[in-house]
């Protein structure tokens, strides 16, 4: 009898262990795989998930912010009428809260400034501008147009062009001005689009007129650091965004709430007239127009006076932004109100914007 061949059957033994374990190193491997991108996307899905919530969060937060700050509004506006004499519905007659504006309570108004409105998990950043001290885009004039336009750090033929063109948009004809744009201007564009001939409707309208750039018309500051990751030149513009509007309840300048942009597009006005202005309203506001008078001499005055205004804004703009504390998520509103304090439902309101950059 032979002897049996164990050695053979060892090899073949250990073969096949070796194809056993390879499978089972593939299949763990394979597992391993999926199990990582399972937890990849299961990140990803709470991630997404976390933001979702952290950006409706400060949604409700810049709401909160901004119906907060038309309260105050409502509150201040009926205050100061109540200063001048005249009776608000509804309102205690007794002219509770005039010494709260004395303190500083209602600084954030007469500034213009941001200001923050604290919550319990967050922080909402409200700006209020009052839409009488700018410029009503809509109805202003050649030359209030070029001051504006120059005092806002354009100027030379690009400033003429946007001028041109801005009233070339408004206008109902299809002559063009000397610098301005019509509709073959437009047409020629790509994309190609209409010129309005007719009035703005938004200010972000402006933005379609030629000449008029993103950093022409937010400033350089908004667009600071778009233009540095393209690699772009700085340059000096102010924006038109914050002097301009199409929904001021009167042709006139509020010299209360007016920046030094807008106060020196009045006629006679003064770079240092309109600084002395300034002053004066950082220590109380103009109540009557002879204060005015007496400010800046009977002369300068005869020459604005058709111009100006002092009474109380009506219509205000606010800018709300929402910030959770321990995320970088931010959400801004954007609306336009009209007050008035003499009705029942003492607001209206003319616009509104969700999602709006933050920049």
């Amino acid at each position: 009898m032979l002897p049996r061949d164990h050695s053979s059957h060892h090899k073949a033994w250990a073969a096949q262990n070796g194809i056993a374990l390879i499978l089972v190193l593939w299949v763990l491997t394979l597992l391993t795989m999926i199990a990582l991108e399972f937890s990849y996307a299961m990140r990803t899905e709470l991630t997404l998930t976390r933001n979702l919530l952290d950006e409706t969060k400060v949604y409700y937060l810049a709401r909160a912010g901004l119906n907060k700050t038309v309260i105050e509004l409502i509150k201040y506006n009926r205050m100061r009428l109540y200063r001048r004499g005249i009776p608000v519905v509804n309102e205690d007659r007794k002219g509770a809260g005039i010494e709260d504006e004395d303190k500083g309570h209602w600084g954030w108004i007469k500034t213009q400034e941001p200001y923050e409105v604290p919550w319990e998990d967050g922080k909402a950043w409200v700006q209020v501008r009052d839409e009488d001290g700018k410029i009503n885009i809509n109805r202003a004039r050649q030359a209030e147009l070029v001051k504006l336009v120059t005092n806002s750090g354009v100027t030379g033929t690009e400033r003429d062009i946007i001028v041109d063109s801005i009233l070339d948009w408004r206008d109902t004809n299809n002559a063009h001005r000397l610098n301005g744009a019509e509709e073959d201007y437009y047409q020629a564009l790509s994309p190609p689009y209409d010129c309005k001939d007719g009035q703005f409707d938004t200010i972000e309208e402006l933005l379609f007129v030629r000449g008029v750039t993103p950093g022409v018309f937010y400033g350089s500051d908004y667009y600071r650091r778009k233009r540095v990751e393209k690699g772009e030149e700085e340059d000096a513009y102010k924006g038109l965004a914050h002097l301009i509007t199409i929904y001021s309840s009167s042709d006139k300048i509020n010299l209360n709430t007016a920046p030094q942009e807008v106060l020196e597009t009045i006629t006679g006005m003064t770079p240092e007239l309109a600084q002395l202005i300034m002053a004066y309203r950082r220590e109380k506001e103009f109540i009557h127009l002879t204060e005015v008078s007496d400010l800046v001499g009977e002369r300068n005055y005869s020459l604005m006076a058709q111009q100006i205004s002092v009474d109380p804004p009506t219509v205000y703009s606010l800018e709300s932004t929402g910030q959770l504390d321990n995320s970088p998520v931010q959400r801004t509103i954007r609306s336009v109100i009209r007050l008035n304090p003499f009705a029942q439902n003492p607001v209206n309101y003319l616009y509104w914007k969700d999602s709006v950059w933050a920049g």
